[in-house]
C-alpha cells in the first residue's frame, strides 16, 4: 500500500524536523514494512541515526537507500558516517559519487577537503575547499579546513584570513578557533622576534658606527 507508505513517511520526516527521533525511525519502519523499496525512508532514518551517532546504523541504510536509487543524499549520509569513522578514503569516494550526480553542490567538496585534511593532502584539501567555497560562500567548515591546511603549507596569511572568515561565519565552529589562535599567537611572536632583531641591530649600529668629522674635531 504506497499511500500508507508515503503517509508515514511524511510524518517521520516532519518527526525528525521537530527532533522527535524515536518515532521518526519508527514511522520509517512502517513506511518501509508497507513499501520495502521506498528509498526515502531509508534515507530519512539514516539520518536519524546519524543524529543518535549511530554510524553502523546509518551505514546500513545509507547502503540500502542507494540499492533503491536515493543517490545523492545517500551518499552523502554514508560519507559523514565514514568520516566521522575515521574511513576517510571511503568517504572521499562517497563524496566523489555524490558530485558526480549533484556537481553543484558545495556539501561533497567541502566533506571531502576535510578527508584530505585528517589524510595529510593539504593541497587537495585547499583545492576541494575552494571548490566548496565557490559553491556556498557561507561554508564556515570549509573556511576552517582550507586554514588548517594553508597553515601546514605555510601560508599564514592566508590561514589566518581564512580562519577568521569561518569564526566570523560561526563563531563556535571549533577548527576556526583553534586555527584563529595558533595563527594569532605565532603572528605575536614573530611581531617580538621582529622587534628584538631591530632593536639588537640598533645597539649594533650605535656601538660600531663611525664617529664623523664634526665629533673627531
Amino acid at each position: 500500500m504506497p499511500i500508507m507508505a508515503r503517509a508515514y513517511l511524511y510524518r517521520a520526516s516532519a518527526l525528525l524536523q521537530v527532533g522527535d527521533i524515536a518515532q521518526c525511525m519508527a514511522d520509517c519502519s512502517n513506511a518501509l514494512r508497507y513499501d520495502p523499496g521506498l528509498g526515502a525512508a531509508y534515507t530519512t532514518r539514516a539520518n536519524a541515526r546519524l543524529q543518535q551517532n549511530d554510524l553502523d546504523g546509518c551505514i546500513e541504510d545509507s547502503s540500502a537507500a542507494l540499492e533503491c536509487g536515493e543517490e545523492f543524499t545517500a551518499y552523502m549520509l554514508r560519507a559523514d558516517c565514514l568520516h566521522r569513522k575515521g574511513l576517510h578514503l571511503e568517504c572521499i569516494d562517497d563524496c566523489t559519487a555524490a558530485l558526480s550526480i549533484e556537481p553543484t553542490q558545495s556539501r561533497p567538496y567541502a566533506l571531502r577537503g576535510a578527508a584530505y585534511r585528517l589524510l595529510g593532502q593539504f593541497e587537495m584539501c585547499v583545492r576541494n575547499c575552494t571548490e566548496a567555497i565557490l559553491r556556498d560562500p557561507g561554508a564556515a567548515a570549509a573556511y576552517a579546513n582550507r586554514a588548517n591546511a594553508q597553515r601546514e603549507l605555510g601560508q599564514a596569511k592566508l590561514a589566518l584570513a581564512d580562519a577568521k572568515a569561518a569564526v566570523h561565519l560561526q563563531p563556535n565552529q571549533p577548527l576556526a578557533q583553534q586555527e584563529l589562535d595558533k595563527l594569532s599567537h605565532r603572528s605575536s611572536l614573530a611581531a617580538c622576534f621582529a622587534f628584538w632583531r631591530r632593536y639588537r641591530a640598533a645597539q649594533y649600529n650605535s656601538v660600531h658606527s663611525t664617529p664623523d668629522e664634526d665629533t673627531l674635531a
